[in-house]
């Protein structure tokens, strides 16, 4: 008797814990960190697209130059160099970045061009990091009351 109501007040905390593990993953915000601008290009004959891969460290969601991890390069079939591998400068683009700039800037060692962020279009991919953490919290958690349950048989 004694033991089945051990058993059924064991079941009922690790149901409490879970949901409660479930509703603080869902009440976490969750800023992305992490962040792809893919700028797909409205002229692909004459401008490639690119893509940026940036750490959005003040929580914003829009892309500027200090935060840059990573750029595909674009390639120009008019342009003095067929493919620029440097971004040097952002635009202000509404809901998009805040660079300062006015045009996107491309380089390569010898050569520097500007074009107008009107060439593309524009879309941002986040990944949310932050709210996995309670789940992973919770998978630690229930795993370790089943060890111990299994541990006091």
């Amino acid at each position: 008797m004694i033991r089945g109501i051990v058993n059924a007040a064991s079941a009922f905390f690790f149901v409490a814990f879970v949901m409660f593990t479930l509703a603080v993953g869902a009440l976490v915000p969750t800023t992305a960190y992490a962040v792809t601008l893919t700028a797909t290009s409205t002229v692909p004959e004459v401008i490639g697209s690119f893509t940026v891969t940036f750490n959005d460290a003040d929580a914003d969601g829009l892309l500027s130059l200090d935060e840059v991890t990573g750029f595909s390069g674009v390639s120009c079939t008019l342009c003095a160099a067929a493919f620029y591998s440097t971004l040097s400068e952002v635009p202000d683009i509404l809901g998009i970045a805040d660079g300062g700039g006015a045009s996107w800037r491309f380089d390569t060692p010898t050569e520097t061009i500007g074009i107008d962020p009107s060439v593309w279009t524009y879309a941002i991919g986040q990944t949310p990091l932050p709210a996995t953490l309670p789940l992973l919290a919770g998978g630690v958690g229930a795993l370790g009351l089943l060890i111990s349950r299994k541990r006091r048989r």
